[in-house]
């Protein structure tokens, strides 16, 4: 079961979606992102000590990847070098991003003490040997789902593809156009689906 796909459907995404621009027609600029492009495959990278849920939800975006171009990221559980490398984690467990911030490329300030809070930042040149890395750094590790599954979301992966069969548009390339983006603190502290079973409801 879809979890987290379907806790995702309760984040406000209209904010996101205003900066952060992903489709296969995003203009290049060095806030240009490439996740599938021409010769370009990015590489999911999280940090083998995060929480559990770090793990499942970059096995979950690159699936989602998949479903929309066809072509399947790499999945590593350290940073690697490479041309384009997505970097998501906890601010507290991810060393990747907690040295991207000793060394003044992101700040995570906003998310530290904060409830299910990220960022989304694109950083050029964040190690040697990586051209650009596209970082979603949690506040925790819901914050970390949340952030990473908005970028699948706004790429047009509903939450109900799997409980509805909800279409998921395919595209050859897409690529994320975003500088800086900072979640707000959810309005509600604990979310969740409700569903009205009345017993018989659930049964065929």
């Amino acid at each position: 079961m879809r979890i987290f796909s379907l806790l995702i459907l309760l984040v406000v995404a209209s904010a996101l979606q205003s900066q952060v621009v992903v489709n296969e027609n995003v203009k290049h600029s060095k806030y240009t992102f490439p996740l599938v492009a021409s010769k370009i495959k990015a590489t999911v990278c999280y940090d083998a000590n995060d929480y559990p849920v770090v793990k499942k939800v970059a096995e979950l975006f690159v699936s989602d990847i998949e479903n929309v171009t066809g072509q399947r990221l790499k999945l590593a559980d350290e940073w690697k070098k490479g041309r384009t490398v997505v970097i998501v984690g906890t601010i507290e467990k991810n060393q990747a991003i907690r040295q991207l911030a000793s060394n003044g490329k992101i700040d995570i300030s906003p998310l530290e003490g904060a409830w299910e809070r990220y960022l989304i930042q694109t950083v050029n040149h964040p190690f040697p040997g990586v051209d650009k890395a596209l970082i979603v750094a949690g506040s925790d590790r819901r914050g970390t789902a949340y952030g990473l599954l908005s970028i699948s979301k706004a790429i047009g992966v509903s939450p109900w593809y799997w409980w509805a069969d909800a279409p998921i548009k395919q595209q050859k390339q897409v690529s994320v156009k975003v500088d800086k983006f900072i979640s707000k603190t959810p309005s509600v502290k604990f979310r969740g689906v409700f569903i009205n079973d009345e017993d018989w409801g659930l049964y065929r």
